[in-house]
C-alpha cells in the first residue's frame, strides 16, 4: 500500500499536473521503477484510482517514464532470460518433489500436471506461496486424477452439486493417488476397508429386496432417526497410515484435500 503522503491518490479524470503522464498498471518492471526514481528525485507521484478506489496506475514526472521505458527496452531480452531460468528452476523443483511423493504416476501424467499446475496466472496451485511444496503437489495430483481420470467433470456438467460430486469421486482420487504412491493400506485398515463395503452391499440388497412381514411386537418409538448412511467428510486432511511396498515399514502421511477446490479453477 503506498504512502499517501508521498503518493497521494487523484481520480483518473482529475486535472494532469504539467510535465506529468499517465503510467497504467501492468508492467511490473515500469511500475517499480517508476516509483523509485520519482521518490529519488524528490518530485510528487500520483496513484491514480478509479470510482472504486482502486489503483490503476501512476503519474510520474515524463522525463522519468521516458527514461525508464528506454532502459527497460535495453533490459528486456536479459530479464526475460532471468524469468526463464527461475521458471525453469520452479518447474525443476516441483517435477522432483512430484515423482517423490508419487514415485508410480505415469510420465504422460507428470507433464501433464507440470504444465497445467504452474501455468502463470491461472489460480492454480502450483505457484501459490501460501502452501509448503509438499502440499502444493499433493492438491495438484489430486485435482489432476479428479478431473482426467474419473467422472468429476461430467457429473458437474450433469448439474450435480461440486461438493457431492467430490464425494462420489473422492474413493476413487484416493485409490489412484495411493497407488501412484506406490503405497498401500496396512492390513487391519483394509479389513476395515472391506467391512464397509461388505455393509454397504448389505444395506444396498435390503433396499431392494421385499421384506416378510414379521410380527416383532410394538413398532419401536417414530423419535428415533433412521440410519442415513456415512456423513461425507468436510476436514481439509486425512492422517492415513500406510505401509510401503518395498520395505513393509509403517509411517504415517497426511493426505491432503481442499474441499473449497481450490486446487483447479474449472
Amino acid at each position: 500500500m503506498s504512502d499517501k503522503s508521498r503518493e497521494p491518490e487523484v481520480h483518473l479524470h482529475s486535472p494532469m499536473p504539467t510535465g506529468y503522464v499517465f503510467v497504467p498498471k501492468g508492467d511490473m518492471y515500469i511500475t517499480l521503477n517508476v516509483r523509485k526514481r520519482t521518490h529519488a528525485s524528490g518530485q510528487a507521484l500520483y496513484v491514480v484510482v478509479n470510482k472504486k478506489k482502486q489503483p490503476i496506475g501512476l503519474r510520474c514526472p515524463v522525463e522519468i517514464y521516458d527514461e525508464v521505458k528506454q532502459d527497460s527496452e535495453a533490459t528486456k531480452a536479459s530479464r526475460q532470460k532471468v524469468v526463464e531460468h527461475r521458471d525453469a528452476a520452479i518447474k525443476d523443483e516441483f517435477r522432483s518433489a512430484l515423482l517423490r511423493i508419487f514415485p508410480k504416476v505415469p510420465e504422460d501424467h507428470v507433464e501433464q500436471i507440470l504444465t497445467l499446475t504452474l501455468k502463470k496466472r491461472s489460480g492454480r496451485v502450483g505457484r501459490t506461496s501460501k502452501l509448503d511444496l509438499e502440499e502444493r503437489v499433493q492438491l495438484a495430483v489430486k485435482a489432476h486424477i479428479r478431473h482426467n481420470c474419473t467422472d468429476y467433470d461430467s457429473l458437474l456438467r450433469s448439474n450435480v452439486p461440486r461438493e457431492e460430486a467430490r464425494r462420489q469421486v473422492g474413493p476413487k482420487v484416493q485409490e489412484i493417488a495411493r497407488s501412484w504412491m506406490g503405497i498401500s493400506l496396512q492390513p487391519s485398515q483394509k479389513a476395515k476397508v472391506k467391512k464397509k463395503k461388505k455393509k454397504k452391499r448389505k444395506a444396498d440388497s435390503d433396499a431392494v429386496r421385499p421384506r416378510k412381514k414379521v410380527s416383532l411386537g410394538p413398532r419401536p418409538s417414530a423419535k428415533q432417526p433412521a440410519k442415513m448412511g456415512r456423513k461425507p467428510r468436510s476436514t481439509r486432511q486425512d492422517v492415513v497410515v500406510i505401509s510401503d511396498d518395498s520395505d513393509g515399514e509403517s509411517r504415517s502421511i497426511i493426505v491432503i484435500d481442499d474441499s473449497g477446490d481450490s486446487d483447479w479453477l474449472p
